[in-house]
């Protein structure tokens, strides 16, 4: 059977490690919005999970949120499509980087929304990754400073030097589709992309370019 997993972003988590389960209570979405999520992944019969991790904004949080994750994506069978916000792309990067094979990656579907992507040494994500999975997407606002400039500012306040990446909203190979949905600048816009709204334009775009 095939299945959706959302990995959500930064703050959002609980510092008790909530892990896989099918209660999309703890996801922090609202009903709409998940009903637009599985519209979005295209598979009305897939089981449907929300992956829980701490949140915290440092890259020892986000490695050690993507512990579990890989463990799970190695045993779910079918293809899996899983939807990020934030820095949950990142977790899932350090997922796919750390203990799947290049098969188990084939059966992953990737769209990322509003992810600040990392490059260099610390790195999450790398285009020969990338062309492992099954597919992937990102998704960008045009008006999302937390993404890119947010990221950048915030690299040495983590630990006190710099961590010897830069963030950009796209990684080489891979189709970045720019969507507007409610949300202006700064926290409103970034937060706009895990709406309904953000979904469903999402959906638009990929159906326009297939």
């Amino acid at each position: 059977m095939d299945n959706i997993v959302y990995v959500h972003g930064t703050y959002a988590g609980n510092k008790k490690f909530a892990g896989l389960t099918e209660n999309m209570k703890g996801s922090g979405l609202s009903n709409d919005d998940i009903a637009a999520l599985r519209a979005f992944a295209g598979n009305a019969g897939a089981r449907m999970f929300s992956y829980g991790w701490s949140g915290d904004d440092t890259r020892a949080g986000r490695v050690d949120g993507s512990l579990a994750l890989g463990d799970y994506l190695a045993i779910l069978e079918g293809v899996t499509t899983v939807v990020t916000h934030s820095h949950g792309g990142n977790v899932l990067g350090y997922a796919l980087l750390q203990g799947l094979t290049p098969g188990q990656r084939s059966n992953i579907r990737a769209y990322l929304f509003a992810c600040p992507i990392m490059t260099g040494a610390d790195s999450a994500w790398t285009e020969s990754i990338a062309r492992n999975l099954h597919s992937i997407r990102t998704f960008s606002h045009p008006h999302d400073y937390i993404q890119v400039q947010g990221a950048k500012a915030r690299n040495a306040v983590n630990t006190g030097t710099e961590l010897g990446y830069s963030v950009g909203h796209t990684i080489p190979g891979v189709i970045n589709h720019s969507i507007n949905p409610g949300g202006f600048m700064q926290k409103s816009a970034h937060s706009a992309m895990h709406t309904a709204q953000a979904y469903n334009l999402a959906m638009e775009e990929v159906r326009k370019q297939p």
